[in-house]
């Protein structure tokens, strides 16, 4: 059975579409590891976010979840889930003409030694 127009899989299961339905849609989450830039208090940092999740993250449709920790280790680390890596995809093309995530980023330092900060991981499980 295949779907209309997807001649490329035309001779797969149906279970190959829920599988690819399901690479679609599945929950992205990002992990952002960061430092305070210099001059910058918690609490600047804190007053940003805040700034930045209602002028542009609470705006984006994808955006299920944005969660910001400080690690007993000492920096912080963001917590941002995605409906799909395709809303991944839109809010950071999104990202590179928005002022106030422009402003946001220059309260913190991140982590670029290894693509350490900044790791996308796959939703295998969610419980409650």
């Amino acid at each position: 059975m295949a779907v209309s127009g997807d001649k490329d899989y035309a001779d797969k299961p149906i279970g190959y579409y829920r599988l690819k339905e399901r690479m679609l849609t599945e929950i992205i989450t990002v992990l952002a590891t960061s430092t305070l830039a210099p001059g910058v208090s918690e609490e600047e940092f804190v007053e940003a976010s805040d700034q930045f999740q209602s002028d542009f993250v609470s705006k984006q449709p994808g955006v299920l979840r944005r969660e910001l920790l400080r690690k007993e280790s000492g920096g912080y680390l963001e917590i941002i889930q995605f409906r799909s890596a395709e809303d991944l995809a839109d809010v950071l093309e999104k990202e590179k003409t928005s002022e106030a995530c422009h402003a946001y980023l220059k309260k913190i330092l991140m982590d670029d030694t290894n693509d350490s900060g900044l790791q996308t991981c796959a939703s295998l499980a969610t419980y409650p």
